[in-house]
């Protein structure tokens, strides 16, 4: 979208800051972020409360349902979340963290669905050394999370949060959880060989029996949030029943990915196929 006096072309300044990161160029890439913000924050076109930026439908639907609004959410023309998400990571990368969570706590008032968001203000207590504040915050995620890879991250963070307090079986536990949902996680398996070599191998491999009892002791959800689960199953049910095929494999998509269900794979293979079909 290119900038007019209606938008502000937010898409292209975090882009032009990401560049700017890359080439370690951290200041400019702070006054090109610091700009835009300001420039947001005067438009009046993006007033908390009025407008979101939801990451898909399934954000979009978990706000609905936690807040109970009977309106539907106004969705912002340009990802000012974004923005200020992009802008909360700089500053954490600076060693900024308080202003990071200020950051975002912005990000958060225009997606306040978004575990990913949460999860970045998570780390600014981490970076603080307050892991107790950061177990809790982590904690706190879990229910709304409708990935496998934000599963996958938030085991790992509380597998941090154990390896730090030198409890190592539930440190273990946590990135075994982690790899469950992400086997390509190359941070949980380099933590776990780090347990294994500061405890000799004593810290063991914890069934999943094992692992129940460590969660329960500790108040660690165990596996996906079923509702969010049962709803994306609902949505997606419905989404086939009124013949939107595409808006089901959306649904069915969150389902699998989740749980891993054989028979929703085998069911977005059937909608896959008619999709391709009907595509000729």
């Amino acid at each position: 979208m290119e900038p007019t006096e209606a938008n502000i072309g937010i898409a292209k300044k975090i882009e032009g800051a990401g560049m700017l990161v890359s080439d370690g160029r951290y200041d400019e890439a702070r006054t090109l972020l610091e700009n835009t913000i300001s420039k947001v924050e005067d438009s009046g076109l993006f007033n908390k409360g009025e407008c979101f930026e939801f990451a898909g439908p399934i954000e979009q639907i978990l706000y609905i349902h936690k807040t109970g609004t009977k309106e539907a959410p106004k969705q912002a023309e340009e990802p000012v979340a974004s923005l200020y998400t992009t802008y909360g990571k700089l500053l954490l990368g600076l060693g900024e963290s308080y202003k990071a969570r200020q950051a975002f706590e912005m990000a958060m008032a225009y997606d306040p669905a978004s575990p990913s968001i949460r999860m970045e203000y998570a780390d600014t207590y981490r970076a603080e050394d307050d892991m107790d504040q950061f177990f809790e915050e982590t904690i706190d995620i879990f229910p709304d999370v409708y990935t496998s890879k934000e599963l996958a991250r938030l085991y790992g963070n509380l597998g941090y949060y154990y390896v730090e307090k030198e409890k190592w079986a539930e440190a273990m536990g946590c990135y075994l959880m982690s790899l469950h949902y992400d086997s390509n996680n190359e941070d949980a398996k380099k933590e776990i060989a780090y347990i294994q070599k500061t405890t000799n191998g004593d810290a063991g491999i914890p069934s999943i029996d094992d692992f129940r009892k460590v969660a329960e002791e500790n108040s660690i959800p165990v596996g996906p949030n079923n509702e969010i689960v049962a709803m994306a199953a609902g949505y997606g049910h419905r989404a086939l029943s009124d013949g939107r095929k595409d808006v089901a494999h959306y649904f069915f998509s969150i389902v699998y990915d989740l749980t891993g269900d054989e028979e929703m794979f085998n069911t977005l293979k059937d909608i896959e196929e008619e999709l391709a079909a009907e595509a000729k």
